[in-house]
């Protein structure tokens, strides 16, 4: 049973507490989980003043039930820790339940990645934080490293991070995998090009440091330059409606300074992360249905003749085929990556995909 895994809070949320078509109205006796359900919990510490905030929040979500597990039992040693909750991932995948993890500690990173391991040979991720060098970045490249594992990790996505935070060595490491980077200034020149990135991923990591401090001081390492409250929302948002996620975790909450209106910023992240998965559009990309059509565009003097994409008549969305081993896959792009195949160049993304 998963709830074996866990504690039950010490003041779980009353009906009595809080409006009707608030989340807390609803949540206290939701407690079944459905497929589809977004379930929540927290490790290490109940974020008490977290929860409030977000069963205070007005609860749209027809047809996403919500159910909050409580706080992770943690005992022993930190690889005993992940194994445990590694085996509750997997049940929740297995139910088809969306989840949302809170933590002040990034190696739940590696228990989502284990995770969704059991799903797929092949996996996607995407990571959000300010610098390379971040504990979630950090802890998955030495995994990749050490343990050998890249092919087990198909595609992942760098999101958020400043270029001053990065030694450039670690760039050409970072070669050796299939990733997609998304600097600061790059998001927020254009933040549309985030839900391509997040569209992929099978799992998402967010370094809540990533929020500059002026914006959210209750991170465990603040920075001066980072998102701002909205953007981060945003990214939460596009988490949501991603196709493909299973899980979100956000990490590296400090709890002794978490304020109640750092809180109330969480919560409204959690708000969107919900509110993308009631609103997903269920366009997996498939060249033979007939809500996708496949779009040719040739090239000259290039490896290839033409680069592929399908374009999903229900959203609008664009998806690449690059190489995958010996077969190809279809992945999510932008409109200026297809742009760039219209005018009859080959888009960085497949040059990585192949060097792969």
């Amino acid at each position: 049973m998963i709830q074996n895994f866990f504690q039950p809070l010490a003041n779980p949320p009353k009906k009595s507490q809080f409006l009707e078509g608030t989340i807390g109205f609803k949540i206290a006796t939701n407690k079944k989980i459905e497929p589809n359900s977004l379930v929540i919990f927290s490790i290490g510490n109940e974020f008490e003043k977290l929860r409030k905030q977000f069963y205070s929040l007005s609860n749209h979500f027809e047809n996403t039930g919500i159910v909050d597990l409580g706080v992770f039992k943690t005992s022993g040693s930190e690889s005993n820790n992940l194994a445990g909750l590694r085996e509750v991932l997997i049940e929740l995948y297995k139910l088809q339940a969306k989840t949302l993890i809170l933590s002040n500690n990034s190696q739940i990173a590696l228990a989502q990645w284990w995770a969704q391991k059991e799903l797929s040979s092949s996996t996607d991720c995407a990571l959000v934080a300010p610098s390379f060098s971040s504990p979630c970045m950090e802890l998955m490249f030495e995994t990749w490293k050490v343990k050998k594992e890249k092919k087990s990790l198909f595609h992942t996505s760098l999101i958020g991070h400043q270029s001053y935070f990065n030694k450039m060595n670690v760039y050409e490491e970072l070669t050796e995998f299939f990733y997609d980077d998304l600097r600061l200034g790059e998001f927020r020149s254009n933040p549309h090009q985030v839900e391509a990135l997040l569209r992929e991923a099978d799992f998402a990591c967010f370094d809540v440091n990533s929020i500059k401090n002026a914006d959210f001081g209750s991170g465990t390492n603040p920075i001066p330059n980072g998102l701002y409250n909205e953007e981060a929302c945003q990214i939460t948002r596009y988490a949501g409606i991603s196709n493909k996620i299973n899980s979100l975790s956000l990490v590296e909450i400090n709890p002794e300074t978490l304020t109640q209106i750092d809180a109330m910023q969480l919560a409204q992240m959690m708000w969107y992360f919900a509110d993308g998965i009631e609103n997903r559009y269920h366009d997996f990309p498939n060249p033979e249905s007939r809500e996708f059509k496949i779009i040719r565009c040739p090239l000259e003097n290039s490896p290839i003749n033409e680069m592929l994409f399908l374009q999903s008549l229900v959203s609008g969305r664009l998806w690449i085929q690059v190489p995958f081993g010996k077969s190809v896959r279809w992945t999510g792009c932008t409109e200026d990556e297809f742009t760039i195949a219209t005018q009859g160049e080959i888009p960085e993304k497949w040059f990585r995909a192949v060097g792969f």
